[in-house]
């Protein structure tokens, strides 16, 4: 299973436990605010999994183009918990399982990017990445990837959902 694989599964799994838990709710097993703390924390979780996944993945990649092992970064995960917990309120108020289900997959997606993205700044392996497209990339991620190789400073550009992965060039690559 490919290092995007595992991120969509990832992002997936986290969906549909927020939507369980928006189930829940619905039928009134939980209260709100019992919603918001459970569904920011497993979102927490799932963020933290991402940015490992993220630093695993990019070790794999450049030990794989190098020959050699290289060692993970030890990327960190920023606590976002308190501005999780304002998102999983104001999917309350705003009453739609699409919204709650939306924030399940995105974040993981997110934070494994701008992860993925450091590493590929942090890594003295790296000069450059491209931007690998999904096979049903969106016309923003094709224009994106259509700019080619990127200096290791720049970021990777996302929008929400982007299942769009950084594919690192190593030096002398």
């Amino acid at each position: 299973m490919s290092y995007r694989d595992t991120l969509v599964a990832l992002s997936g799994a986290t969906g549909d436990a927020v939507a369980a838990l928006w189930a829940r709710l619905e039928a009134g097993e939980i209260t709100p605010a019992a919603f918001v703390e459970l569904t920011a924390v497993k979102v927490s979780v799932a963020n933290r999994s991402a940015v490992a996944l993220a630093d695993l993945g990019l070790a794999a990649t450049l030990t794989a183009q190098l020959r050699r092992p290289v060692p993970v970064l030890g990327l960190e995960t920023v606590d976002a918990l308190e501005r999780l917990r304002l998102a999983a309120g104001t999917v309350v108020d705003a009453g739609t399982v699409g919204r709650a289900v939306r924030l399940g997959r995105c974040e993981p997606l997110d934070s494994a990017a701008r992860a993925y993205s450091e590493g590929i700044r942090r890594s003295p392996h790296v000069n450059a990445w491209r931007r690998q497209t999904s096979g049903t990339a969106c016309p923003l991620c094709t224009e994106w990837a259509a700019a080619g190789v990127l200096p290791d400073t720049v970021q990777m550009a996302t929008h929400k959902g982007c299942s769009c992965v950084p594919v690192p060039i190593t030096r002398g690559g």
